[in-house]
């Protein structure tokens, strides 16, 4: 188990670095935005200094359907967003935000026990 907080500012900094590829990776994927509906810390293992997803059974790649705004509201604690519906029909960026919204909520008290599978 790694102990982020006991690791080197390195370290953490080398993880923090895979999350922001990881959520870049899901939001232009070659199979469009995915969203990972079970964002939690136990989804996720440290290989060689990588963030990897573990089970992607969670895993959507739709986006919300949309007939104007209004249903592509966004509802947060702290701030709460309305995206633009598209001409297709889809609240664009949605499924971005959620990821981004649960890499925030999780990893500062969560991701402090992620396993490192690191083959080093």
């Amino acid at each position: 188990m790694i102990q982020l907080l006991q690791s080197s500012w390195e370290d953490r900094f080398r993880i923090c670095l895979s999350l922001v590829r990881l959520l870049h990776y899901l939001a232009h994927s070659p199979l469009g935005s995915i969203t990972l509906l079970d964002f939690r810390p136990r989804q996720f293992v440290v290989i060689d200094g990588e963030l990897k997803v573990t089970d992607l059974d969670d895993a959507s790649m739709e986006e919300t359907p949309c007939t104007s705004n209004d249903n592509c509201f966004m509802e947060f604690p702290a701030r709460n967003f309305t995206l633009s519906c598209s001409v297709e029909g889809k609240c664009q960026n949605m499924n971005e935000k959620r990821n981004l919204y649960n890499a925030y909520r999780y990893p500062n008290k969560d991701h402090s026990t992620l396993n490192d599978k690191a083959t080093s």
